[in-house]
């Protein structure tokens, strides 16, 4: 199970992803990783999760936050948030 969202902030050249999977040893966990769409400058922040409905509400907030600073969600994955 992996669920992953790209926001695109096209003005200010810089992105946001995050995502929601389950590890190799069973435990869910949140990585988000966001920089600049021209250079490599970005960062990297990977947390762990209490299960894959606390990863759902995080994505909702995530995204949330993205609009409300004028990013663009520019892709999604197949995998609906409501499939475990």
């Amino acid at each position: 199970m992996y669920t992953s969202r790209l926001w695109v902030h096209s003005e200010k050249r810089r992105y946001y992803r995050a995502s929601v999977y389950k590890d190799l040893l069973g435990h869910w966990v949140m990585v988000r990783d966001w920089g600049s769409l021209d250079t490599k400058l970005g960062g990297t922040k990977t947390e762990l999760l209490e299960g894959f409905g606390q990863g759902k509400a995080q994505l909702e907030a995530v995204g949330k936050r993205r609009a409300s600073h004028s990013y663009r969600l520019v892709e999604a994955d197949g995998v609906g948030l409501g499939v475990c």
